[in-house]
């Protein structure tokens, strides 16, 4: 079983060499993160059609474009990767990636009102254990999107494996999230008490942004926007070095899935072709 450097000594050369690239193609994926958010609270604020269908068509495209930056991450680790051919194999592998981001949204909605409930009265343990969850579901979803990228098949198939490859990696891959953790918890908490103590009602970031500047209260507005441009690009240059970690951790305990293109090691002419086709 291999601890934290170890993981780290096998990746930090990939990471010298491509963090800069990486880097920008999460700032990306951030910047759609943002619109989807900003598209919800504008449904939020006005519901309308228009507004619904933008939803839905930005959902999409965000979630394929994230399993793609993830199929990237995996394939630059091994050493070569096409951007495009992996967006057209993350659009063929929609359904699965449609049924995975479900699965996991079901359960950290239940989670999240079970903990809400339970500590209404202790909004910073809350805040604590919501990160703890989605810490949990990053790691699972950069594990599931790694081995769909490898071709394996079915949901909770994967699923299983996923979370048995957390369980014996546990400890390397929460101290590697550590430094974005402790960033967006810092991050988090600074907007909260920005945020509740101007509005009454409970807002989302966006939702407050918004507001603030419909109400001209432009130095509320800025400052709000500024946390969120910061947690914005922190958070890109973080996950950059999270995503290429985990890819590591896979790639050394890719024995454990029950891949049909396995693209580990040395590759060979035959799974290039194959994985070419499935593309």
């Amino acid at each position: 079983m291999k601890n934290y450097q170890d993981y780290k000594r096998m990746m930090m050369d990939c990471f010298r060499d491509n963090r800069v690239k990486l880097t920008v193609m999460v700032i990306v994926l951030q910047l759609l993160n943002a619109l989807i958010g900003y598209a919800d609270a504008m449904i939020t604020e006005n519901v309308s059609g228009s507004a619904l269908l933008m939803y839905v068509l930005l959902f999409g495209l965000l979630l394929i474009v994230n399993f793609a930056l993830l199929f990237v991450f995996l394939s630059t680790l091994r050493g070569s990767c096409s951007i495009i051919e992996e967006a057209k194999y993350s659009l063929k592998r929609f359904p699965t990636e449609l049924g995975f981001t479900v699965l996991m949204s079901i359960f950290s909605t239940m989670i999240m009102m079970l903990l809400a409930i339970m500590l209404t009265a202790i909004p910073m343990l809350y805040m604590v254990l919501a990160f703890i969850v989605s810490v949990i579901v990053v790691i699972l979803q950069c594990f599931f999107a790694f081995a769909v990228h490898d071709g394996c098949k079915g949901v909770f198939s994967i699923l299983a494996t996923c979370i048995t490859l957390l369980k014996r990696n546990w400890k390397p891959l929460v101290r590697a999230m550590i430094p974005y953790l402790v960033f967006s918890l810092v991050i988090s908490f600074a907007l909260q008490l920005l945020i509740q103590g101007q509005f009454k009602n409970s807002v989302t970031t966006q939702q407050a942004i918004i507001q603030a500047f419909d109400k001209q209260k432009m130095t509320l507005a800025y400052e709000i926007l500024g946390l969120y441009l910061l947690n914005y690009l922190g958070s890109a240059v973080l996950l950059t070095y999270v995503y290429l970690y985990y890819a590591q951790v896979y790639e050394t305990e890719i024995e454990l899935f029950p891949v049909q293109n396995p693209i580990s090691g040395t590759i060979t002419i035959d799974i290039v072709e194959e994985h070419t086709e499935d593309i």
